[in-house]
């Protein structure tokens, strides 16, 4: 069996008294995009964060490309790229600022951080969007700056905060060959998987 790019065995959560997340087990092959569907406070923000290594388990543990994510937090970190429902643009900078930004927070320099910058305008299609400042962007377009933003990482994993309602632009770009994206599920949510080629 070849490695998951997220597993998860009986992952639990708790935060005093309240249970976020119960023994939630799971396997995400690489390539695969995994959707999830809850109400509010069906632990679905919890679970990411854990996935993220920004919150540790109660119970239970989670690997993310084959790392445990309470061993080794901070690989994690390295590793993947966050997208929440709030994205974190900063509006007065442009899209090409906010992706060379985000790009150096990742550590990305010279030759290397050029051609993957390059990589994510053609990919996200935010080519003739360079100049144009963020907070005049329209919703669908700040979208895929944050999208931009999370995958100018060269990581394995991108987690998403939220289930897009307007998803047709976002399951064309993920559609391509080389895009992983993931969306963990929680516990008391219906789950949709599916494969794309």
């Amino acid at each position: 069996m070849t490695q998951a790019a997220v597993e998860t065995h009986d992952l639990t959560r708790r935060f005093g008294s309240v249970t976020a997340v119960e023994k939630l087990t799971l396997r995400i092959a690489t390539g695969e995009v995994f959707g999830l569907l809850g109400p509010n406070g069906s632990g679905k923000t919890t679970t990411i964060r854990m996935l993220c290594g920004l919150l540790e388990p109660s119970e239970g543990g989670a690997s993310v490309a084959g790392i445990d994510v309470t061993v080794a937090p901070e690989r994690i970190k390295q590793r993947i790229g966050y997208m929440s429902q709030k994205f974190g643009l900063y509006e007065d900078l442009t899209v090409a600022e906010n992706l060379d930004f985000y790009a150096g927070i990742y550590g990305l320099t010279g030759a290397a951080r050029r051609e993957r910058l390059r990589q994510v305008i053609e990919f996200i299609g935010l080519g003739t969007r360079l100049g144009q400042l963020a907070a005049e962007l329209s919703g669908g377009w700040k979208q895929r700056l944050a999208l931009g933003c999370a995958i100018s990482r060269l990581g394995a994993f991108v987690g998403f905060g939220f289930v897009a309602t307007k998803h047709k632009a976002l399951e064309k770009m993920i559609k391509r060959p080389n895009c992983i994206i993931h969306r963990p599920p929680p516990p008391s949510c219906e789950l949709a998987r599916r494969s794309w080629p």
